[in-house]
């Protein structure tokens, strides 16, 4: 339980390296749409920061959850060329926001409960935005380094996030302040570092000249 403690602690460590290394490289990326991620690492910095030191803090993570999700939509809308990807990313965040409101409004009734089904919902989504991309990205005759675009790695990086923590996100309204949950929140831990170790990958190896 302890190396789990420590594990779950050292988050933060690693969120603030990820933000100082996207600082050192920012001219690569910043003015366009993958730039938009250095907002909200540095928000997520601020909600990890402060949600360990106050109670009751669930509103906080649902307000994380809403702006990462934003956010992501906008980078991968913004990315997209063809109308079709568009029209997707545009319904998969339409559907998550009607899920998101219906269950602030009608399920839980309160700002102080995670979101869990409508935020699993959006673990679902971004993913699929990720493919979509990915897809367009496979498909392109201008790019033929992948691996130097820093949207590339965002998305790899997202998925094994998303996926990983799909059940974490959906259950953890139920097993809050369980052995099932602490197990379940080390697998956070370990999606998160692979996510951010794929952030700052992509901050380093991608060249402006693919980013925009």
């Amino acid at each position: 339980m302890e190396i789990v403690a420590q594990l779950n602690s050292s988050v933060i460590y690693v969120i603030g390296f990820t933000v100082l290394i996207g600082l050192i490289f920012s001219k690569k990326y910043w003015g366009t749409p993958p730039g938009y991620i250095l907002i909200y690492l540095v928000l997520l910095l601020l909600v990890e920061y402060y949600g360990g030191i106050i109670s009751n803090n669930h509103w906080m993570y649902n307000i994380q959850s809403f702006a990462e999700f934003l956010i992501v939509s906008l980078i991968f809308y913004y990315s997209v060329q063809s109308k079709t990807s568009k029209n997707i990313i545009i319904v998969l965040a339409g559907i998550c926001f009607t899920a998101i409101w219906i269950e602030l409004l009608l399920i839980t009734k309160t700002y102080n409960m995670y979101l869990s089904y409508g935020f699993g919902l959006v673990s679902f989504a971004i993913p699929l935005m990720c493919l979509v991309y990915l897809f367009q990205l496979a498909n392109s005759e201008k790019i033929l380094n992948q691996n130097r675009v820093l949207l590339y790695w965002m998305s790899i990086g997202l998925m094994i996030y998303h996926l990983c923590n799909l059940p974490t996100t959906v259950l953890i309204n139920d097993i809050f302040n369980t052995q099932e949950y602490n197990v379940l929140y080390s697998i956070q831990s370990l999606s998160s570092f692979m996510m951010y170790s794929c952030f700052i990958i992509g901050f380093i190896w991608s060249q402006r000249k693919y980013n925009i």
